[in-house]
């Protein structure tokens, strides 16, 4: 677990998500990461670190070094919708 924190805490922009390798959703992930070169993505089925950032199913966080440091996504993982939430939580606040 500490290795995972540290991994997605030390880029300056990290997503992550958390659920199955099987899912929709994760396809949706991989073509997303594509479009993002300065964003790093991950991804982790693993119950342990799902419990450690309390995620219930599925989920998708993006961890950054400024402002709050983590924004969760709420709502449908579409292309659109994660696009529209990496592409407002990646910049800092002016």
């Amino acid at each position: 677990m500490d290795e995972a924190e540290t991994m997605f805490e030390s880029e300056n922009v990290a997503c992550v998500f958390f659920g199955p390798a099987d899912s929709e959703e994760i396809k949706t992930v991989e073509v997303l990461s594509k479009k993002f070169l300065k964003v790093h993505f991950y991804f982790s089925d693993s119950a342990e670190l799902m419990e450690y950032y309390d995620i219930k199913d599925k989920g998708f966080i993006l961890f950054k070094q400024f402002d709050e440091g983590r924004n969760d996504f709420e709502g449908k993982m579409t292309f659109k919708n994660l696009d529209a939430f990496i592409h407002q939580n990646m910049f800092p606040i002016i």
